[in-house]
């Protein structure tokens, strides 16, 4: 509510997400890498999470929740969950190597797909836990996302 009395819109949320999201990738990246660089990374990718868990419940207060909004939304989630896998596997030190990564982002992409088609013929998802569904619980639900797809569904049908 504060953000919808600021002014703040979904798309700016979503937007801002994105930016924070993507900053990952440079911090993480970092040529001689100091020392505060790749937790500072890790704090961005955090952020990302907790903004990404605004902007569809900021939409569907300001009663303004659309198709496009959710696409807009879930496109940016897959740039960062893409960029930032990319950048683990071709860090210096990498964490995940390229066949693991690779594998990673193929059946990221595989759930993220079927999650928009199911979506798209309307099938519900009953195993979700939502926290629109719980309006008084914290918006934290959202930092499991750190290690694993969001896949609602409302990936293309709701902000």
């Amino acid at each position: 509510r504060l953000l919808a009395r600021c002014g703040v819109q979904p798309d700016h949320v979503t937007l801002v997400s994105l930016a924070v999201g993507l900053a990952f990738c440079p911090l993480w990246l970092w040529p001689g890498s100091p020392a505060w660089s790749k937790p500072a990374g890790l704090v961005a990718l955090l952020l990302h999470v907790l903004l990404d868990g605004l902007g569809g419940p900021l939409a569907r207060h300001l009663g303004i929740a659309s198709r496009r909004g959710s696409f807009t939304d879930t496109l940016a989630d897959q740039l960062v969950v893409t960029a930032s896998t990319l950048a683990i596997m071709t860090a210096p030190q990498p964490l995940a190597s390229i066949w693991a990564g690779g594998l990673y982002l193929f059946l990221y992409s595989l759930v993220v797909g079927f999650a928009m088609i199911r979506n798209a013929l309307g099938v519900p998802y009953s195993w979700l836990v939502r926290p629109r569904r719980y309006p008084r619980a914290p918006h934290c639900a959202s930092v499991p996302h750190l290690c694993c797809a969001r896949i609602d569904r409302d990936s293309i049908g709701g902000h």
